[in-house]
């Protein structure tokens, strides 16, 4: 679950003043999801509607990551990719469109990264 949630962080913004990470969707299912993951870790994590007339949740949490770790087997780089895709990615909904993966980043070093990750599933 570490590793999901290091994976997902890449969706997450880090307040310095307040030293916690914040996940905002406009759905709450997975943020509800990943609060659960930080729970049971031993990390607390709150949700709440960001605004009176917006449609966006948000999730944070003071949890210390280590966003320097690295995923270390398959296991670790799936839940890695996982969170990563769950946070940054989409596929196509209608089933009668050609299926792929699309993975959304700014930062193409990061991008990289993940696309090196899952190349080498050693």
């Amino acid at each position: 679950m570490r590793m999901y949630i290091l994976g997902a962080l890449h969706d997450a913004t880090f307040n310095r003043k307040h030293q916690t990470y914040r996940f905002s969707q406009s759905s709450k299912g997975w943020l509800e999801l990943v609060q659960q993951m930080l729970e049971s870790i031993g990390w607390k994590g709150w949700i709440y509607k960001e605004g009176a007339n917006r449609f966006v949740w948000a999730l944070e949490t003071r949890a210390k990551i280590d966003r320097e770790e690295k995923p270390k087997n398959m296991g670790e780089k799936i839940a890695y990719i996982r969170g990563y895709f769950d946070a940054e990615g989409g596929m196509p909904r209608d089933k009668s469109h050609f299926l792929y993966f699309q993975f959304s980043q700014k930062d193409k070093i990061d991008l990289n990264q993940v696309r090196s990750i899952s190349k080498n599933w050693e």
